[in-house]
């Protein structure tokens, strides 16, 4: 049992804390995360009150006690807008969900500062009246589509991002792979950067990684997988396929164009995560896009991921 009741005040952009038992204010910002200088802002910027009287440092509170914080974030500089349809799949007052289209670079590379999801995401906020930074949670390679997680309240940072450290933000996603799987599998490689490369490989050197494979279908010597991730490296489902001979479709960098897939052949189409507000359990999942290759075929397996 938390030892608070959560609930938050969109039009004041205010949490409110009723304390269930005893607890003192940093341990309460400890449970989402929250950093020394991070904390330190909240009290020196007076955003945190104690039954209505406002706290400067940690303070010890009962049974019954409301703590109430106030949701202002610092100064952030917006991003360019690109004004591009966005597919939302889910949204409340703290969570943004959309569906990537492959094709499209998640954050700039340096280089392209203004055609990215982000970009896209900035517009949609700008539209919204959403005054937040545009912060993503994970990411997602240029030519994989499907589930992107954005924070909309920056208190929640450090929550979402300790979530996805310990593996408790759940993604599903599903690919084309060269050759026939004929059973479930699961893949415990190292994975680390290639030194001569730009790209990553196996390396008894380099991070755990773990990937479950499950086959759905086949269909001319290939094979549709649901892939799990038990962790989250870069490339970890195109090493991983791969690195036993069964590379995804096109994916150029790990094995080579297939005349079936116009693109990489992988779609993040499923993500589960508990909400810190309400602590239910949510789930998000989105088809298939268009683009992927035998989509006449892969539609089979439409309720598996929806």
């Amino acid at each position: 049992m938390k030892p608070f009741s959560l609930s938050y005040d969109v039009k004041n952009k205010c949490l409110s804390f009723v304390i269930q038992q005893d607890i003192n204010v940093d341990e309460l910002l400890c449970h989402f995360h929250i950093g020394r200088k991070q904390r330190y802002f909240y009290y020196q910027q007076r955003l945190i009150q104690k039954n209505d009287a406002i706290i400067t440092q940690s303070c010890r509170c009962q049974k019954a006690d409301i703590i109430k914080i106030h949701c202002m974030h610092e100064d952030y500089t917006k991003l360019k807008e690109w004004d591009q349809p966005l597919d939302v799949c889910y949204e409340d007052e703290v969570c943004l969900i959309v569906n990537k289209p492959s094709g499209i670079l998640v954050h700039s590379d340096g280089n392209n500062q203004k055609h990215t999801l982000h970009n896209i995401v900035q517009a949609y906020y700008n539209r919204h009246e959403i005054d937040v930074p545009v912060r993503a949670i994970h990411r997602l390679d240029m030519d994989t589509s499907g589930l992107l997680f954005y924070c909309k309240l920056p208190f929640f940072q450090a929550y979402f991002d300790a979530l996805l450290e310990t593996k408790q933000i759940a993604r599903v996603y599903y690919a084309w792979a060269e050759g026939v799987i004929q059973k479930p599998i699961t893949i415990e490689k190292a994975i680390a950067r290639d030194r001569h490369q730009n790209k990553m490989r196996v390396s008894n050197k380099g991070a755990s990684a773990e990937t479950k494979v499950v086959p759905l279908l086949h269909h001319q010597n290939c094979t549709f997988v649901e892939c799990h991730l038990k962790s989250g490296r870069t490339h970890q489902i195109r090493v991983h396929l791969s690195s036993i001979h069964h590379p995804l479709l096109s994916d150029l960098l790990y094995g080579h164009m297939h005349p079936q897939a116009k693109r990489l052949a992988l779609h993040a189409g499923k993500l589960q995560f508990t909400h810190p507000i309400t602590n239910k359990t949510i789930c998000v999942s989105c088809p298939l896009p268009q683009d992927m290759p035998y989509l006449n075929i892969s539609r089979q397996a439409q309720l598996k991921i929806g």
